[in-house]
């Protein structure tokens, strides 16, 4: 796992991601107490950080939670256009996953 603070811009040096990693609470932290993060904040992460393994747990995570479209999309619509395209091209994949 990489860890990376609030403000640094995820990816590589050869494709950096257009955006920069959010402040906590954008991504569903509260306070001082452990929680998970959104689904769609998670979705943002990984987006972000452009690595191929990163786009095959979205994948699955689409397959496991194949409601969770519209609330990923206004959110990722929210922070970068490219975000919108990438899980739509995540999301066919999916659905064409989904077929076999």
């Amino acid at each position: 796992m990489d860890i990376l603070p609030e403000g640094e811009r995820p990816g590589t040096s050869a494709k950096p991601a257009p955006t920069v990693i959010p402040a906590p609470a954008r991504l569903g932290a509260q306070g001082a107490a452990l929680r998970y993060v959104h689904l769609h904040g998670l979705f943002e992460l990984k987006l972000a950080a452009g690595r191929a393994r990163d786009e095959a747990d979205m994948v699955e995570m689409l397959r496991a939670n194949p409601g969770c479209r519209e609330e990923v999309l206004r959110h990722l619509a929210s922070v970068h256009a490219d975000y919108v395209q990438a899980f739509e091209r995540l999301w066919r994949r999916a659905a064409e996953q989904g077929e076999d």
